[in-house]
């Protein structure tokens, strides 16, 4: 009985080290990380109590091993690695203490009002909301129907949610006008649903400028259109930072199925489970932004484009933390085509990945009727594996000790290498692909390169 025992224990841990080894190779071969693979086993398992107690060694040590990678990452992202735009913001965290002014603009006309929803209640078409800088406790506010600018007045103005929000949603629900925010900062926003946003927009024109979003659900949350042909939001040189709810529901940005989300020289780290950008429009546009989840930031996927559409990602840099949520980078087309055009133009982009099982950089779940994949810096492990039918060249790989510093998503060469050169711009279907114009410089600038400049691969010029 001894011996059937001594047996029993020798055969458990044989089968551990052969589910082990096969789980090292499939993660390996496919780009899945360990926290994906376990999680697929886990469902798989549930149910068979006989299966479980044979896997158990193996997916403890799977756990293990996951705990590990978890636990070489800070808690929390120090504060002196990011430089945020909410250091600049003055005044009291105290919620008894009277908010700082907020102004009326029409015309000549200058006006006191008591509240951003006395603002809201009483704006007209072409009025400017001024936000005296400090932090403003507040509710929020529902404009419909209006063509306005809300402001920061000569500084950054912090709206810090105090209770309930506007219709349970965000410190600023927008729709049906033309709307402006400019040198705004959005705190706090949490609701029952658990996707509380800085901005909820329910359609029209939106344009968003020097902002911040921090430490919410949401960051900008958009409303799909009804009839998918009006909606634009445009967002420049705005900081999204720890954005989530820890479950998944909610995004630094969301785009539901409108005409065209436009970003440009915004930082995105430190997501909370969910996606720094998912976006279902008809056209993404991405151009000279820094998506970087950064050591400590636990997003899902940098970039998401459930339905496809048209996605143009130029001079971005894109990076994956080792603490992700899910091994792919990039997702797109998962949820179906309801686009007539579905394409990936990537062309002078950054990627890095910072997870040492790798992962996935280009995760593409249908057939793309167009596109264009070139001169690219990929960094680090992972799989690089460009859509099938897609014209691509000049793309580059190394490792993480190839650039300057990829922990701080410093891509830049470390030494100089011939091939960090980029070829002469090729040709698709008789025409140039996009061109690199602009590059990012942090933070949250944007600099235009000289013409006829010889370019490096990647975004870091």
């Amino acid at each position: 009985m001894k011996r059937f025992r001594h047996f029993l224990v020798a055969a458990g841990a044989c089968v551990a080290i052969v589910i082990s080894a096969g789980l090292v190779a499939c993660w390996d071969c496919s780009g899945f990380i360990p926290l994906e693979i376990l999680r697929h086993l886990e469902r798989r398992l549930d149910g068979h109590p006989r299966l479980q107690m044979l896997g158990s060694p193996a997916l403890g040590a799977m756990r293990w091993l996951n705990d590990q990678l978890d636990s070489d990452v800070p808690a929390s992202p120090d504060s002196s690695v990011e430089p945020s735009a909410m250091r600049e913001v003055p005044g009291s965290l105290n919620p008894f203490q009277e908010s700082p002014a907020i102004w009326l603009l029409r015309g000549e006309t200058r006006k006191r009002v008591g509240s951003l929803a006395d603002a809201a209640a009483q704006a007209v078409d072409g009025d400017v909301v001024l936000l005296q800088p400090g932090v403003h406790w507040t509710n929020g506010a529902v404009w419909r129907g209006k063509s306005v600018s809300i402001r920061g007045d000569g500084g950054l103005a912090r709206l810090m949610a105090s209770s309930d929000l506007a219709e349970g949603k965000a410190l600023l629900v927008l729709g049906g006008g033309s709307f402006e925010v400019r040198h705004l900062a959005f705190q706090g926003a949490r609701v029952a649903d658990r996707n509380g946003a800085g901005i909820r927009f329910e359609g029209g024109r939106l344009r968003v400028e020097h902002c911040v979003f921090q430490d919410s659900e949401s960051g900008i949350l958009i409303n799909g259109d009804p009839d998918e042909a009006t909606t634009e939001v445009q967002v420049s040189f705005t900081e999204f930072a720890r954005l989530g709810d820890g479950m998944g529901y909610a995004h630094a940005v969301y785009a539901g199925r409108i005409r065209l989300l436009e970003l440009r020289g915004n930082h995105f780290h430190h997501g909370k489970v969910g996606h720094l950008v998912k976006s279902r429009a008809q056209v993404s546009k991405l151009v000279a932004n820094r998506i970087t989840d950064n050591p400590g930031g636990q997003a899902s996927y940098e970039l998401n484009f459930p339905n496809g559409g048209q996605v143009f990602l130029i001079g971005n840099v894109i990076g994956q933390s080792r603490s992700t949520q899910n091994g792919a980078v990039l997702s797109m087309l998962e949820e179906g085509q309801p686009w007539a055009r579905n394409e990936l133009h990537a062309v002078h982009n950054s990627w890095v990945n910072l997870h040492p099982f790798g992962g996935r950089f280009l995760q593409v779940a249908g057939p793309l009727s167009g596109g264009q994949v070139w001169r690219n810096l990929v960094v680090g492990r992972g799989t690089w594996r460009v859509p099938e039918g897609v014209p691509s060249g000049g793309n580059l790989r190394v490792g993480l000790d190839a650039v300057q510093d990829a922990q701080a998503g410093d891509l830049r060469p470390g030494h100089w290498q011939p091939e960090w050169v980029a070829d002469s711009p090729p040709l698709v279907d008789g025409a140039e692909v996009s061109a690199l114009t602009e590059v990012y410089r942090h933070p949250l600038r944007v600099e235009p390169l000289p013409k006829g400049r010889a370019l490096l691969v990647g975004a870091l010029q």
